[in-house]
């Protein structure tokens, strides 16, 4: 009880770890049955696509944990622990849903990954074939589809499907508000993303993805506060670069851009992150224009995707569209969010965006 500091529930549990799914449904059944007197245990749900292989279920723990962080480099190790996994027991329907999730969030930050978009396709399915009402599996078919394939439709489907399946599955939560807000249905995105976040408030993923919502929908100063929870929570430089990448939509003064591209640089462990000070104000003022373009020339690091968001703000129009037609050529990305995105927003003139734009729907 955090407000007298007595226990309200504690039991001791002592098992064999041949089955640590099993173990951890009868932990969660006493504990709802324990705090929640309303709802009865039967009604918690039973974690499924399970393992009895226990170095298997620890190199999924090991996936799962990389994949969380949405790290380029730590995304190659989790497709890694993923495969390591299934070379333990074929069967373990979960961690064929990471395999396909990892390389999902792979491909999307790094294309050159894309000739790994057959196995992540593969592994959703075998994921469904071994345990079709598993929630998790109808995830990583649903985001597959709706990103890389282009059949929103489907998408949209498959991700509903896990929510009927667990309603309380946070990702399900955040995946479709994700699909449903790069369409522009915002309102219908925004439901679902509070619903994750409340779910895992913890997650700066989710707050990043609130922040995006909030973003399309003109709500700048709660979307910069969300960014900022992100930073918080995350680390990394993700929510400095969200504030850096809309730094002019979100209304940053000069030296409030300056802070959040430093910020940024120096979690990225950029050399001389003080010198991408000029990054954040050229973003916001336009001055200093050149010089900011070169810093961002010699300091590799972010996604190509991340990038472009910064080259468009200093005014590299023609290397954004260059971007985005070759993404547009690979199907290697999400591209729907160019649209409804207002970094976006100086290129939507371009006929080059337009016919990519148009060809998405």
């Amino acid at each position: 009880d955090a407000e007298y500091g007595f226990h309200l529930w504690s039991n001791e549990y002592d098992r064999g770890l041949d089955d640590v799914f099993a173990t951890q449904d009868e932990i969660a059944n006493a504990v709802t049955a324990a705090l929640i007197p309303r709802l009865q245990a039967e009604d918690v749900p039973i974690t499924r696509g399970g393992t009895k292989v226990v170095e298997a279920y620890d190199e999924y723990l090991k996936g799962r944990e990389k994949w969380r962080v949405r790290e380029v480099a730590g995304l190659w190790e989790a497709v890694e622990h993923f495969r390591t996994a299934l070379e333990l027991d074929p069967n373990f329907a979960l961690a064929w849903s990471g395999l396909a999730d990892a390389i999902d969030a792979l491909v999307w930050r790094d294309v050159s990954a894309s000739y790994l978009l057959r196995e992540g396709r593969l592994a959703a399915l075998r994921a469904l074939t071994l345990d079709p009402e598993m929630a998790e599996g109808w995830v990583s078919a649903g985001v597959l589809a709706a990103e890389f394939d282009n059949d929103r439709e489907l998408g949209e489907l498959a991700l509903r499907r896990a929510l009927l399946l667990r309603p309380s599955y946070a990702n399900a939560n955040q995946q479709l508000s994700g699909l449903l807000t790069n369409i522009g249905r915002v309102e219908e995105g925004r439901v679902l993303i509070e619903k994750a976040v409340e779910l895992d408030p913890l997650s700066g993923f989710f707050h990043v993805n609130y922040g995006d919502n909030l973003l399309v929908a003109g709500e700048m100063d709660r979307a910069r506060a969300e960014y900022e929870i992100t930073e918080e929570l995350l680390g990394g430089g993700r929510g400095a670069l969200k504030l850096l990448g809309s730094a002019r939509q979100l209304g940053l003064s000069p030296d409030e851009a300056a802070d959040a591209a430093e910020t940024m640089a120096t979690q990225m462990g950029f050399p001389n992150p003080s010198e991408w000070r000029v990054v954040g104000e050229a973003i916001v003022t336009g001055a200093g224009a050149e010089e900011a373009r070169a810093v961002v020339g010699r300091s590799p690091g972010m996604t190509r995707r991340d990038e472009m968001l910064i080259r468009i703000g200093l005014g590299e129009y023609e290397e954004a569209i260059a971007y985005l037609q070759e993404m547009w050529r690979s199907g290697a990305g999400d591209l729907w969010r160019i649209g409804v995105f207002p970094e976006w927003s100086p290129l939507r003139d371009d006929p080059r965006f337009i016919e990519i734009v148009k060809d998405l729907d």
